[in-house]
C-alpha cells in the first residue's frame, strides 16, 4: 500500500509538472518565434546616426528580451530536471531534453544574432560625427530620469493603483532597456579614447564624464529594479489579501442573507428545519474564522509593504471583522431563541397529548355512566366519577 501511495504521489507530481512543463515551452516558443520574427524584420544598417541610434535602442530591447527569456530556459531547465528525477524511463528523459532543445537552440542562435548586430551597429554609431551629442542625450536623459524616479509616489495598498504604478515602472525598466545598447557602445568608445589619449586636461574631461555617466547609471539601474522589486513584492501581498477578501466577503453577504430566512414559526416541523440550518450556519461561521484570520494577517503584511492607501486596507478589515461578528452574535441568539422556542412547543405538544387523553378516557367513562342507567347513581360509581372528575 505505501509502494502504490509513494508511486501514486509520483505520478500526479509528474502529471503537475509536466502540464507546467508543456505550457512553460509553448509560451516559451511563441515567444522565441516572436522574437525572432522581429529580428529578422530589422531593417539594414542606416548610414544616417539618428537611424543607427534608432536600430541600436530598437535591437537592445529585443536583447534584454532575449535574456529575459534565458531566465525562463532556466527555469524549462529546472523542470526537466525534476520531471527527470520522477520518470524512471530513460526514453522519456531523451524526449523531455529533446523538448526543451527544441526551444533552447533556437534562442542561442537569436542571442548570438542579436549580439553581432549590436557590435555591428555600435561601430557604426560609434563612427558617426553624432557621438559626442549622443553622449550629451544619454547623459540629459539620465539625470531627467533619476529626477524623475526620486519623485515617484509612495507605493500603495490598493491594487489597482499598485497595477497603475507597476505598469509605469515597467515603462521606466523598458526606457533602460532600449538605451542600454547606446550607453555599453559610449562607455567602450570613451574607454577606448582615455588610452589614445594623452594626459592632460583632455584626459581628465574624458575621465570625468565617464565617471559620471558610469554612476548614474548605476544610480538609475539600482533605483528602477529596488522600485520594481517592491512594488511586485507589495503587489503580491495585495494580491493575496484580494483574494480573501474575494473569498469571505460574498460568504459574509450570502450567509446574512440566509439568517433573515430563519423564521421562529408554532409549526415544529419548520421549526425544527430552521433550527438545524441556524446550527449548521453556525458551523460554516466557526470553520471561516480562519480564513478571516488570514485575512487579517494578509491585510496587516501589506500594510506594513506599503506607504500610502493603508487607511482604506484598515477600514476594509475592520468592516468585514464587524460584519462577521455581528453575524456570529445574530446567529448565536437566533439558535437559542429556535431552540428555546422548539423546546416549549414540544412540551406544549406533549401537554396537549396527555390532556386530550384524558379527555378521551373521560368521554369513556361518562359513556359506560350513561349506559349504567340508575345504577350510575350509586355511591361508589359516584365515587369513581369524582376521583375522574379530580
Amino acid at each position: 500500500t505505501e509502494r502504490l501511495n509513494s508511486r501514486s504521489s509520483q505520478i500526479d507530481q509528474a502529471v503537475v509538472k509536466s502540464t507546467q512543463f508543456q505550457e512553460l515551452l509553448q509560451g516559451l516558443s511563441e515567444k522565441v518565434k516572436a522574437a525572432g520574427q522581429r529580428l529578422s524584420t530589422q531593417p539594414a544598417i542606416s548610414t544616417q546616426p539618428e537611424a543607427v541610434k534608432q536600430q541600436l535602442e530598437e535591437t537592445s530591447e529585443i536583447r534584454s528580451e532575449l535574456e529575459q527569456l534565458e531566465e525562463e530556459i532556466t527555469e524549462a531547465q529546472a523542470l526537466c530536471e525534476q520531471l527527470s528525477v520522477l520518470m524512471g524511463e530513460q526514453y522519456l528523459k531523451d524526449e523531455l531534453r529533446k523538448r526543451l532543445e527544441t526551444v533552447a537552440l533556437p534562442l542561442k542562435g537569436l542571442e548570438d544574432l542579436a549580439g553581432d548586430r549590436m557590435n555591428r551597429l555600435q561601430t557604426a554609431l560609434a563612427s558617426s560625427q553624432q557621438f559626442q551629442q549622443m553622449f550629451d542625450e544619454l547623459h540629459t536623459w539620465l539625470e531627467d530620469r533619476l529626477k524623475q524616479q526620486a519623485q515617484s509616489g509612495p507605493i500603495s495598498a490598493r491594487l489597482e493603483r499598485l497595477q497603475c504604478q507597476i505598469q509605469e515602472q515597467e515603462e521606466s525598466q523598458k526606457s533602460l532597456n532600449q538605451h542600454s545598447g547606446s550607453y555599453e557602445m559610449i562607455v567602450a568608445e570613451e574607454e577606448s579614447l582615455l588610452l589614445s589619449v594623452h594626459p592632460g586636461e583632455e584626459k581628465t574631461t574624458v575621465q570625468s564624464q565617464l565617471v559620471s555617466l558610469k554612476a548614474n547609471w548605476e544610480e538609475l539601474s539600482k533605483e528602477i529594479a529596488s522600485r520594481h522589486s517592491k512594488l511586485k513584492d507589495c503587489l503580491q501581498k495585495a494580491q493575496k489579501y484580494q483574494r480573501h477578501v474575494e473569498d469571505l466577503f460574498p460568504w459574509v453577504e450570502d450567509c446574512r442573507s440566509k439568517m433573515l430566512e430563519l423564521e421562529v414559526t408554532l409549526d415544529l416541523v419548520q421549526l425544527e428545519a430552521a433550527l438545524l440550518r441556524s446550527k449548521a450556519m453556525l458551523s460554516d461561521v466557526a470553520k471561516r474564522r480562519s480564513l478571516l484570520e488570514m485575512l487579517n494577517s494578509a491585510a496587516d503584511v501589506l500594510i506594513d509593504a506599503s506607504e500610502m492607501d493603508e487607511d482604506d486596507i484598515r477600514d476594509e478589515k475592520a468592516e468585514i471583522n464587524h460584519k462577521m461578528d455581528a453575524i456570529t452574535e445574530e446567529l448565536q441568539a437566533k439558535t437559542e431563541s429556535l431552540e428555546e422556542m422548539s423546546q416549549r412547543l414540544r412540551e406544549f405538544q406533549e401537554s396537549f397529548r396527555n390532556i386530550e387523553k384524558k379527555l378521551e378516557g373521560t368521554k369513556h367513562q361518562l359513556e359506560i355512566y350513561e349506559a349504567l342507567g340508575p345504577q350510575a347513581c350509586s355511591s361508589k360509581n359516584l365515587e369513581k366519577l369524582r376521583a375522574q372528575q379530580e
